[in-house]
């Protein structure tokens, strides 16, 4: 098994925590609607611990899955693997700046910290979905890949517009969890997608 393998595993493995995570984060009794309210609202509360660690290990996923993307050769995905490391950085940051809750997520300096460092999470996550086929189109045994990575970058890109606009369009607000879920569940299904072809093809 080489590293690109290695890191692939510890990307799925990290990935899976950090969904068994959020789906008890969804079980408890957390008086949080999963329709409007967003998922950094279970950073605050009895509950957070279950939140610190979906973060953190959402973090460590984008990190392994950028130290395996370094391994390729002779093409590297090094814009890519930087924006893996933006949101690795940001990600583990999060849970020492709490979300605003209440109104406006931008109250305290705190919560301004918090909106900030989820635009880079975001931002970072959209940005190595989006670049990473310029390198794999190179790669024959990748080929097969384009349709399904191409529509999960474009889903993962059209999610984090729409939670923009439930920021700031009221009507919107009701459904900023709903957008910022399948925001989630897109981003899942890519690192789990990739580190699956990155064990298969070695």
């Amino acid at each position: 098994m080489n590293l690109i393998q290695t890191f692939s595993i510890l990307t799925i493995i990290m990935t899976s925590v950090a969904i068994i995570c959020l789906i008890m984060l969804h079980v408890l009794p957390t008086g949080y609607t999963p329709i409007r309210d967003a998922v950094s609202d279970y950073g605050v509360g009895s509950y957070r611990g279950w939140f610190w660690l979906q973060v953190v290990a959402g973090g460590l996923a984008c990190l392994f899955l950028a130290i395996a993307l370094s391994q390729l050769r002779p093409f590297t995905p090094t814009n890519v693997v930087i924006a893996l490391l933006v949101t690795t950085v940001s990600r583990i940051l999060l849970p020492f700046f709490a979300t605003d809750q209440g109104g406006s997520r931008f109250q305290t300096i705190q919560g301004s910290i918090h909106m900030i460092l989820a635009v880079f999470n975001f931002g970072g996550l959209v940005w190595a979905a989006k670049a990473l086929w310029a390198t794999l189109s190179h790669y024959p045994v990748w080929q097969d890949a384009e349709s399904l990575l191409n529509i999960l970058a474009s889903v993962m890109l059209w999610c984090v517009i729409a939670v923009v606009v439930g920021l700031v369009i009221p009507w919107f607000k009701n459904f900023f969890g709903l957008f910022e879920r399948l925001f989630l569940l897109s981003t899942y299904l890519w690192f789990f997608f990739i580190s699956i072809e990155l064990v298969r093809l070695g």
